[in-house]
């Protein structure tokens, strides 16, 4: 956005050196980096997306303002910061994204104790960013997963662990877990009540899938169908196919 067109003479006017960064693959704050990410911290995180969406490098000065100013985000209203994550979610090249933020110390920033979780469990992210990868070959499809499961694909590797002992009321567990989590990105209550109903119909199939025992009452329950989807994607890193259920894989089992 430092590009200027004259559509009088046809002329591209670059004040800031910015086509040299684009050929250079770089991308580059204008200006004194810790100034303008404390004009608005957000700034840190768009650096990130914007590097890791285009397979850009990130300026060395750049750089070191992310790590010094990075602290800053937690100040930003989380309602913001919802937003932004919104973006990552939905947006292409989410594992990319997601890598970036925690390249540079951040999770723990936005997501607190699921954050501080992804950072230190190499294993953890790397699930994540399994998942992630494959949400990212479903939008490359036109087959995009909506905010609802997107969230669910995200935080299941977290998630998985909190449900690993079958506790006998996991949807009270996943509530009382993200409420204690500390996290600045605010989950709307509507986003979060229905992500962990999937959440819990998921491990339930998957317990299912293994003990030969399925609770078939849960089949009225209103998130079923995107429970039955998302478990394709978690279980078989593939979405189901035309006619394929929950149901016809447990029957094959």
């Amino acid at each position: 956005n430092a590009l200027f067109y004259d559509p009088v003479s046809a002329a591209l006017i670059d004040h800031v050196g910015g086509l040299a960064d684009l050929r250079s693959r770089r991308i580059r704050v204008i200006g004194n980096a810790g100034e303008r990410f404390r004009e608005d911290p957000v700034r840190v995180w768009r650096v990130i997306r914007y590097a890791a969406r285009l397979g850009f490098v990130i300026d060395e000065e750049a750089g070191r303002e992310i790590i010094a100013q990075r602290h800053l985000l937690s100040a930003c209203s989380s309602a913001r910061l919802f937003e932004e994550f919104c973006k990552d979610l939905l947006g292409p090249q989410a594992r990319s994204v997601v890598t970036g933020l925690k390249n540079y110390g951040i999770l723990h920033l936005l997501l607190g104790h699921i954050g501080e979780a992804f950072e230190a469990d190499p294993r953890l992210f790397d699930w994540a960013c399994e998942l992630l990868d494959i949400a990212d070959r479903e939008k490359a499809l036109h087959r995009d997963p909506g905010l609802g499961e997107m969230t669910v694909l995200f935080f299941w590797p977290w998630v998985e662990s909190l449900l690993a002992g079958a506790p006998p009321d996991p949807g009270a567990v996943l509530k009382m877990a993200f409420m204690d989590a500390g996290l600045a990105v605010a989950l709307p209550k509507s986003l979060r009540a229905q992500a962990i109903d999937v959440m819990v119909l998921v491990a339930r199939m998957r317990r299912a899938l293994r003990t030969g025992n399925m609770r078939w009452s849960m089949r009225g329950r209103p998130q079923y169908g995107q429970a039955s989807r998302l478990f394709f994607l978690i279980e078989l890193h593939r979405s189901p196919q035309e006619g394929e259920s929950f149901e016809s894989l447990f029957q094959k089992a």
